[in-house]
């Protein structure tokens, strides 16, 4: 009768052979191809090239690059770099000319996009002298002046992200509510007096 001992060296075990290995080295075997295989080491470094941060990985990304990724769809710096000076030159460091040509509206011209901080509702939001303020009324105070009292700035466009101060209307409330009611349903409402 032929010895029924695991085929590794050194090892004798006789239990449920399979492959000729005992339990210990077929679950080796089953997991790394090796029966006498070690599990590789963890890479606890984030993947993405330069980094080091390590711990609380997901995806293989530090906790930094991952949210990026959620937020952006991509690990790259989140947003534009961070420009210190004055207000014009701060402005234009967040505005991406390059916009869309709105769909019902081509006679505006290209949007300008913020690519700055934005609200869930697609506005964009910058820190001007302390305060947080919409970029779109950044922008019309500065090439425009200010919103007049009373009233508000209604995007032509129908883009909140825009921020090119010919595409923005001081407007009542009212005419801001009525515009975005026909432009949802489809109708023109740029024709409307206001």
């Amino acid at each position: 009768m032929a010895d029924r001992t695991c085929v590794v060296a050194g090892c004798g075990r006789r239990e449920q052979l399979r492959r000729g290995f005992c339990n210990l080295h077929y679950k080796a075997f089953r997991t790394y191809g090796d029966p006498l295989g070690v599990a590789p080491a963890p890479r606890r470094d984030c993947s993405v090239p330069g980094c080091i941060k390590v711990g609380q990985l997901r995806q293989g990304l530090c906790v930094m690059h991952y949210r990026r990724w959620k937020r952006n769809g991509t690990v790259g710096q989140a947003g534009s770099m961070r420009v210190i000076g004055d207000d014009l030159t701060r402005f234009w460091s967040y505005v991406d000319k390059d916009g869309p040509l709105p769909s019902r509206a081509e006679q505006l011209g290209q949007c300008w996009l913020w690519t700055g901080a934005r609200v869930p509702k697609g506005y964009g939001t910058a820190r001007v002298q302390g305060r947080t303020v919409g970029a779109h009324q950044w922008a019309y105070s500065i090439f425009v002046g200010p919103v007049p009292s009373g009233l508000e700035l209604d995007h032509l466009c129908r883009n909140t992200a825009c921020v090119r101060p010919s595409h923005l209307e001081a407007v009542t409330t009212g005419e801001n509510v009525r515009r975005r009611n026909l432009a949802l349903a489809g109708k023109p409402w740029l024709d409307i007096a206001s």
